[in-house]
């Protein structure tokens, strides 16, 4: 009740507000859900760093600054300074959580710091605005492709059920539900926050979930996709590295497509751990999963110590490292560590 109340209030402060979401169809569908009722002007992000915006947002100096499905608590060092500056702000995340932001001018709302069902940041997101009294019903398959996005079907099974009256299916995962959700995972592949924007405005204008599906730039784009992602798997078939139960394998592409392709694998390789790297300037890009029983979050950020950052969830995370073979050791040499 405290929190509800204390979410109302920041939500109806007047004056500059901003919205920071993730760059995923998670959090696209976590933003859309949130502007259909409360106007912000808002912007995609790839990740939870702050050092670019900070200089920003202390001269600007928001009346309330908003983040959803970003993994802030991550940079809880630099959110100091924002949360020492600025009179309100809302995050909204479903990630492992490394802080509680808690504080007299930051509300911290995270399902995991009490609880470790996976939610996806668009469920948790539509379950807040029907506590508050907002008629969010019909928005429902929004939540839903989210949901869907972020592979946490399990810890929302209600709310998908309840989209199945409107929308039938058999296989969730062969619905038009999944299909608006790899859509999204197309336009932000090969368009980036500019393709992320793009969904996002069409799922505020879009009536319905057909509406959605069958705008013309999203078919494109994702025909585009599917051909590159069907030649990268003919090459991971070929390239990829065998260690035990871990497949490893080096996109060369010029997507980032780190993420989704990792997904790709892991769905078509149920019971093996799966590590895409992708160079990326001077940097390598990770994207990893596993089946359950490993917490990849734990792993991955024991080993990133010194070389990068990285996290997720149990059986999703990313990193963003220098040093390849130093992190290649680690996490093989951890694996070793974490089997029963």
């Amino acid at each position: 009740m405290l929190i509800k109340k204390r979410l109302e209030r920041f939500l109806e402060i007047q004056g500059k507000r901003m919205l920071f979401y993730h760059q995923d169809a998670d959090g696209v569908c976590s933003a859309a859900l949130m502007l259909k009722f409360y106007p912000f002007r808002a912007e995609a992000r790839e990740g939870p760093g702050l050092s670019d915006i900070i200089p920003g947002l202390l001269k600007e100096k928001p009346d309330l600054l908003c983040f959803l499905d970003l993994p802030i608590d991550q940079e809880w060092k630099d959110f100091r300074k924002l949360d020492s500056a600025l009179q309100a702000i809302l995050v909204i995340d479903h990630h492992i959580p490394e802080r509680d932001l808690n504080s007299e001018r930051t509300l911290y709302i995270n399902p995991m710091l009490k609880s470790q069902t996976y939610q996806a940041a668009s469920y948790l997101v539509f379950k807040l605005l029907k506590e508050l009294g907002k008629p969010v019903e019909p928005y429902s398959w929004i939540a839903c492709i989210g949901i869907i996005g972020d592979h946490a079907v399990e810890g929302c099974r209600e709310l998908i059920e309840y989209c199945r009256k409107f929308w039938p299916f058999e296989d969730v995962w062969k619905s038009g539900l999944a299909r608006a959700s790899e859509l999204i995972s197309a336009a932000i592949t090969l368009k980036g926050q500019r393709g992320a924007k793009f969904c996002l405005d069409l799922l505020l204008r879009s009536e319905d979930l057909s509406e959605f599906l069958f705008d013309p730039g999203l078919q494109e784009w994702k025909e585009r996709l599917d051909r590159e992602l069907e030649k990268l798997e003919r090459d991971f078939q070929l390239k990829r590295e065998e260690i035990g139960n871990l497949l490893l394998y080096e996109i060369k592409s010029d997507l980032n497509i780190t993420s989704l392709f990792a997904s790709r694998m892991a769905v078509k390789n149920p019971e093996r751990i799966i590590l895409i790297r992708q160079r990326s300037d001077s940097r390598w890009k990770l994207s990893i999963r596993a089946p359950p029983g490993i917490d990849l979050s734990a792993l991955v950020k024991s080993c990133v110590k010194g070389i990068g950052k990285g996290g997720g969830h149990r059986q999703a995370a990313g990193a963003t490292i220098s040093d390849w073979e130093v992190f290649r050791k680690r996490f093989i040499q951890a694996l070793k560590g974490s089997s029963p």
